[in-house]
């Protein structure tokens, strides 16, 4: 019975031992090799090195530099993907297969790179299906042809009473061939390429009639009418948005149109009052505006012919008063004048010669201040 316990405890002692020494022998975290493995983006092994420590050595330095490489590393795949996708979209296969396995070895479990994996596989899976239905389709057009020709030739020879040869298009060619393009659109339809399948099946049909190609093409002809009425889903709500778009564009127009009337309004009847008091320099700034809110409307052709009508006048008194100013010594009042004139009728060659006259008798009159 002593000799039981004593190896008992031998035994519990052994094992205690043994448990110190092996958390001994747990390695801890290398923060510079992370470091380092970061800084080659190789976010995998950072992450796996870190996660291994954290069993045994979890404390917040590690928590926090583990944190870290994990953003780091979530970001590097998101930017690696959209490079990828960027790159599939392009058709650049050859080069997008090399960059996402470098970028798969660099972080093995980034999602969104596994995503991208998927399509890339999914797409080269559907060009050499593509491939291998353009063949069997090539392959398929000619025994059809053969297959009628030798159908006219075997009839032309039994009439003639000629021995028949042997077959040039043999069942069994006709109904491997059929197998393949089945399968091709069967796979094709499982992927939801119905053209392909389309093609594939209709083909295969005809090459060789069987009860499961006839359910395959059954079940491809409700695909086609699910995907044309999901498609006419989407052109109706297309079209109902471009409607809403287009009510939003004529209501935005109308209100815009309504307060450019009310504007135009407002300064209609105040440019026809100066106009009708004869203040044509003030009206002037009045009817370019109008003219440049609503060019069309029928009330702004009176406007502009009162206001021509009435400019020649206008000038002619401008210019009289001016020159009786001038002659009465206020030069300046005469130019300010002139300038008006000048304003209404920017080409009229008398009123360019009195206000360049006004401009030398002022300046030698500055002058004559001057040396004073």
């Amino acid at each position: 019975m002593r000799l039981g316990r004593l190896f008992l405890s031998i035994a519990m002692l052994a094992f205690v031992l043994s448990g110190c020494l092996g958390i001994q022998t747990l390695k801890k975290p290398d923060f510079d090799k992370v470091n380092s493995w970061v800084s080659q983006q190789q976010f995998g092994k950072a992450l796996q090195h870190l996660n291994n420590a954290r069993t045994s050595h979890y404390n917040t330095e590690l928590e926090s530099q583990l944190n870290k490489v994990q953003q780091l590393a979530f970001q590097y795949d998101k930017d690696q993907s959209r490079i990828i996708n960027q790159m599939i979209n392009e058709h650049r296969l050859d080069e997008a297969r090399d960059l996402l396995a470098a970028s798969l070895s660099a972080y093995p479990k980034g999602e969104h790179l596994q995503l991208t994996k998927k399509r890339l596989v999914n797409i080269q899976s559907t060009q050499i299906s593509r491939l291998q239905a353009q063949q069997l389709l090539a392959k398929s057009e000619w025994l059809l042809k053969a297959k009628k020709i030798q159908k006219s030739l075997l009839t032309i020879k039994s009439k003639a009473g000629t021995n028949q040869e042997e077959l040039v298009v043999s069942t069994t060619e006709l109904q491997e061939t059929a197998a393949e393009l089945y399968h091709l659109g069967l796979k094709a339809l499982q992927k939801g390429d119905l053209d392909l399948a389309d093609s594939c099946l209709t083909v295969s049909n005809k090459l060789y009639k069987r009860n499961f190609t006839t359910a395959a093409i059954a079940r491809l002809n409700q695909l086609q009418q699910i995907e044309r009425e999901r498609q006419q889903v989407i052109e109706n709500k297309q079209q109902a948005q471009k409607r809403v778009i287009e009510i939003r564009v004529a209501k935005k127009k109308k209100k815009q149109l309504i307060f450019k009337q009310q504007e135009f309004d407002a300064l209609y009847y105040k440019t026809h009052r100066l106009i009708k008091d004869n203040q044509l320099t003030a009206a002037q700034d009045g009817l370019i505006k109008l003219n440049q809110l609503l060019p069309g409307d029928p009330k702004l052709e009176d406007l502009n012919n009162t206001f021509a009508i009435k400019l020649p006048t206008h000038i002619k008194a401008l210019v009289k008063r001016g020159k009786q100013l001038y002659i009465n010594g206020k030069i300046q009042k005469a130019r300010d004048i002139w300038a008006k004139a000048l304003k209404l009728d920017p080409d009229n060659r008398p009123v360019i010669e009195n206000i360049f006259r006004a401009d030398k008798v002022l300046l030698r009159l500055k002058e004559l201040e001057k040396k004073k």
